[in-house]
């Protein structure tokens, strides 16, 4: 019998995700966007009869990568329950063998 392997977390699995250089440079440019946008929109340089919307732009892009992210993720970690499953089930079958002359058909896990 050959031992299970750990399968990974769901956070784990997000991370992993989230590994992707194309991810960490949008984010970075998310970040970047809002802090300017936030700075132009509170800052002492701002028309007050304008309305305060430039947080809107990074912030759509943030969300865009959490939602690539976790989609990733969730579909990650639903094929990894899927592969477990079909492996449990490879796993638990039955065998015929020869025991003291006789034929025999036992679990898999019993064969010594």
């Amino acid at each position: 019998i050959l031992p299970t392997v750990k399968s990974a977390s769901f956070w784990e699995l997000v991370l992993k995700a989230y590994n992707d250089r194309t991810l960490i440079l949008l984010s970075i440019a998310a970040v970047v966007s809002l802090c300017v946008s936030l700075y132009e929109d509170y800052g002492p340089h701002h028309d007050p009869d304008e309305p305060r919307v430039g947080w809107v732009e990074g912030t759509a892009i943030l969300v865009a990568v959490a939602a690539v992210v976790f989609t990733n993720a969730i579909n990650d970690y639903q094929k990894e329950r899927q592969f477990r499953k079909l492996s449990a089930k490879k796993d638990d079958r039955n065998v015929k063998l020869l025991r003291d002359g006789r034929e025999q058909e036992i679990n898999i896990r019993e064969v010594q």
